[in-house]
Formats: structure tokens, sequence, C-alpha cells
């Protein structure tokens, strides 16, 4: 078991072994447990400022757009904890900063609300690259 805390909320999930847990218990769809536990422990990898327990738990094929239950994605997560090493890795793989929270917030207004500078002109920076050839005058 894992504890996870995430803005002052914890949680605990069964980790190493998501899959024989799920099946030991018979806890609904083995693929979805697994999905949740991964889903867990990318928040976890982001709370702890662990980038390569993140890119290690992307690579296992966790959807980097994977909310919480406020509707927080990990890249809204990277970016309230202020790392833009971990912002980066989930923009490489796919993460997307348009989606909202149930708040209302996207990641530009959160790193703009939080004075992050940094992540804001990275989010920029990956918005030019994304939009550039639909909309070349503007760019």
């Amino acid at each position: 078991m894992v504890t996870v805390t995430t803005r002052g909320k914890e949680r605990t999930i069964a980790m190493p072994r998501a899959a024989s847990f799920a099946e030991f218990h018979g806890i609904g769809n083995k693929k979805a447990n697994v999905d949740l536990c991964l889903m867990e422990a990318a928040f976890n990898a982001i709370s702890k400022g662990n980038c390569d327990e993140l890119a290690r738990i992307l690579a296992l094929g966790t959807n980097p757009n994977s909310r919480d239950n406020d509707g927080w994605t990990l890249l809204m997560e990277a970016t309230v904890m202020r790392n833009c090493d971990m912002v980066k890795i989930l923009l490489s793989r796919g993460a997307d900063f348009d989606l909202v929270s149930r708040s209302g917030l996207d990641v530009f207004r959160i790193a703009e609300l939080n004075g992050y500078v940094d992540i804001t002109r990275e989010l920029k920076r990956i918005e030019d690259e994304r939009y550039a050839h639909i909309f070349p005058i503007l760019y």
C-alpha cells in the first residue's frame, strides 16, 4: 500500500502489484484498477517531484490527461507544484493544456495566478509549436 498526499488530500492505494491485488479481491475490471493505480502513482510522483518515476509511469501507458476527483489533470498538478521539468515531460507525452478543472481553471491560468513565469513561457512555446501550422499568419 502507498499513501498519496495531493493538495492536502490523503489517499491509500495498492501500487506494486495492482493487477494481482484486483484479481485477488475480485474488484471489477482488472485493467481499470491497474489504470487507476498508475494514475495515482503518477500523481504521487508529481507530489514528490520525482521526474524519473513520472516518466516511467507514463511509459507504462498511463494517460497523460488523467484526472483526479477534483478534475485536476497531471499537468495541472505539475504546474501547481511549480515543476517545469515535469510539465515538459507531460507535454512531450501529449498532455492537453486546454483541459479545464471543475473549478474552471486551465494550466495557463494556474501558472498565471501563481506567477510561474517559467511554466507560462514553456506552455506558450508548446502552444506556438502546436498551432503554428494551423494559423501561420498569426505566428
